[in-house]
This record gives C-alpha cells, sequence and structure tokens, in this order.
C-alpha cells in the first residue's frame, strides 16, 4: 500500500488482521486501504473498530479525521433494527387485580400477562452540506412495538427538518422543527408538533456536554366525549454529558425536565428524569453497556372521580452485550436484558415488568 497500490494490499492486510485482530495499527491500514478503494462503508467499520485498540496519539488523530472525513461526504443515511422482546408484563398492568382506599374498592379485570413484542425502529435522513460548517437535515423515523396480543400496539411516526452549525470542531449548534404522531392499539392517540435548539460542546479532550431546550404543542387525537380535549403546550429541557475515561471505558449521563400545561389540571404536570450509565469496548469487539433511569412525575390537578392528585415514580434498568466482528448479513446481534417498574400512589397504577431482547441493527 506505501507503493500506492492499495488494491493489491487488500488481501495482505486482511490476512494479518484476522490472524492478529486486537492490533489496532494493521487495522488502520486496512480501514486506510479500504478508502483509497472506494470502499467507504467498510472503511467507516474499520476505522471504528481500529479507535476502540490501543494506538499512539497521532495514529488516533489520523484516524479521527479520516473517520470525520468519512462522515461528512455522507448525504443519505438509513438506519434498521428489529428486536423479539419477551416481557414478564407485556400491557404493564398490576398484578393485583383489585385494591381498597378510603372506602373505594378499585378493580382491574385484566391480569397481568407474559407477552413477546417485536420491536422495530426504521429512520432516513437526508444531510446535505449547506455550507462550509452547516448540513441541513431532513430525517424520518418510524418506531415502536407490534404485540400479538395482551398489549396494546403502539409506534410513533417522527420529522425533524433543520440544521447542524459546526462553527467549531468542539462546538456545534442545532436548529430543528420537529413534529410526532404515536398511535396506541392502532389508533391515532396524540401529535406533538414544535422546536427544537441543541448545542454540544467539549469540556476537555475526553468529556462532551450537550444541552437542549424544546417547544411543542401537544393534541390530544382521541378527545374524550365529556371532557376538555388534552390539549396544551409543553416544555422540555435537558442535558447529557459523556466523559471518556480510557480509549476502552466511556461514562455517560443527563438530566430532563418536562412541564407540560393542559386544559384540565390531570392532563398538566411536571417530570424529572435522571440517567446514568457505561459502556465498556474490549479489543476483541465485544461491548458492554449498562444504564439506569429513574423518572418522577406529578400531575397539576386530581383524577376524574378519585380526586388524588397522582405522583408516579418509574425506574429502569438494562444491560446491554454486543460484538462487532460477529455480523449476519451486516446486521450488528445484541443482546438486552432489564427491569422496569413503576410505584404510584394511585391504585392499580403501579407495575413491574422485566425483559429481555434480541436485536439485529444496521447503519446505511
Amino acid at each position: 500500500m506505501r507503493a500506492d497500490q492499495p488494491q493489491a494490499a487488500l488481501p495482505l492486510l486482511r490476512d494479518l488482521v484476522a490472524a492478529a485482530p486486537d492490533v489496532a495499527t494493521v487495522r488502520l491500514e486496512l480501514a486506510l486501504a479500504l478508502l483509497r478503494t472506494g470502499d467507504s462503508a467498510a472503511s467507516r467499520r474499520e476505522f471504528r473498530r481500529a479507535l476502540r485498540g490501543e494506538v499512539s496519539p497521532a495514529e488516533r488523530k489520523a484516524g479521527e479525521a479520516y473517520l470525520a472525513a468519512l462522515e461528512d461526504v455522507r448525504v443519505w443515511r438509513f438506519g434498521l433494527s428489529g428486536a423479539l422482546a419477551p416481557q414478564s408484563n407485556a400491557a404493564r398492568r398490576n398484578v393485583r387485580l383489585s385494591e381498597e382506599r378510603d372506602g373505594i374498592v378499585w378493580s382491574r379485570p385484566e391480569r397481568a400477562e407474559s407477552g413477546i413484542g417485536a420491536r422495530f425502529n426504521l429512520s432516513a435522513g437526508l444531510h446535505p452540506p449547506a455550507s462550509g460548517t452547516a448540513r441541513a437535515r431532513l430525517v424520518l423515523t418510524l418506531a415502536g412495538t407490534v404485540y400479538q396480543r395482551r398489549a396494546w400496539n403502539d409506534y410513533t411516526l417522527g420529522l425533524e427538518a433543520g440544521v447542524l452549525h459546526h462553527p467549531t470542531t468542539d462546538r456545534a449548534w442545532d436548529v430543528a422543527l420537529v413534529a410526532q404522531q404515536r398511535w396506541i392499539g392502532d389508533k391515532a392517540y396524540t401529535l406533538e408538533a414544535g422546536g427544537r435548539l441543541g448545542h454540544s460542546l467539549m469540556l476537555g479532550p475526553t468529556t462532551r456536554l450537550q444541552l437542549g431546550v424544546e417547544v411543542l404543542r401537544l393534541k390530544d387525537l382521541q378527545p374524550h366525549p365529556t371532557l376538555p380535549p388534552r390539549d396544551g403546550p409543553a416544555l422540555r429541557l435537558s442535558a447529557q454529558f459523556s466523559h471518556l475515561v480510557s480509549p476502552t471505558l466511556m461514562l455517560h449521563g443527563g438530566v430532563a425536565l418536562r412541564r407540560t400545561r393542559a386544559v384540565t389540571g390531570y392532563d398538566s404536570g411536571r417530570a424529572l428524569g435522571l440517567a446514568v450509565g457505561m459502556v465498556h469496548l474490549s479489543p476483541e469487539g465485544w461491548k458492554f453497556g449498562l444504564a439506569f433511569s429513574h423518572q418522577t412525575e406529578q400531575r397539576a390537578g386530581p383524577i376524574p372521580l378519585a380526586g388524588l392528585t397522582m405522583r408516579e415514580h418509574e425506574q429502569r434498568l438494562r444491560v446491554q452485550v454486543s460484538n462487532a466482528n460477529i455480523r449476519w448479513m451486516g446486521f450488528l446481534p445484541e443482546l438486552e436484558i432489564g427491569y422496569e417498574r413503576k410505584r404510584s400512589n394511585i391504585p392499580l397504577a403501579s407495575w413491574g415488568n422485566a425483559f429481555a431482547g434480541i436485536s439485529l441493527s444496521r447503519g446505511f
């Protein structure tokens, strides 16, 4: 390859990588040869694998520059993932069928049941350059879970149009118009539309901070025939960070605040969410992820008939395992297991659910 014959060097480099998959410098040579032969997708994949290993600072800087250049020339981007997700409590029902509080007996006709959902996520994005430091963006997504029975299908269609501006290498601004429509039980449920402003900056060479604000208008697509609609504005604030402890270990976390004001007090309220996690990468391609989240939500007014203001706490613990070197027809398999639960002051609104999933994902 040093004689400017990357095509001829490919077989030898592939053999060297197969014989010594943990030697990142050899994988960098393979990534560069693939880039020079015009195989951008394979080159991008090998650069990512190489940068997870032990390389010199100069090699890392060069590899990251090549990878960034490969990302910049991508105008169309597609993503596809699917998973089978068995769950112990697919419909998130309380295991207790009845409960008495303040002389009122609360009952639920359905029993908590296990089920298997088919989870999917499709995305298509157009990212044409708008200037030397900015790119336009148009992204369409469809994601959700479909059940054979025992739980309602739940999926969301999203559309985003905006601009991503990089004034410097360590800062970025994101301005977009967003819209989402959600279906529950195969019926249109809610519509959200508004705008988003985001800012990303590096706090040193290994720490990134992302700040965001969203202003949305919520519309109820299934209004109650005798109650006011749940339409109203919503404000969401978020802050997320990621810190690279070492080339193989990253910590991440975030906080989010949501404030909703609707016509009825019950549909107004506020929520606070916290999340922490870690990702560990091994030289052999293994990726281990651990994440925990907690959300507290409180309604502004009482529930009709109950006369109580709802207060809920929801936690979720998730473990994910995958290997970048194990693929099926270009798709990356991933194993996920976890547990989630909700605790509420409203009878029968609390539930717990253990879940697992085997997914396949691929980017184009």
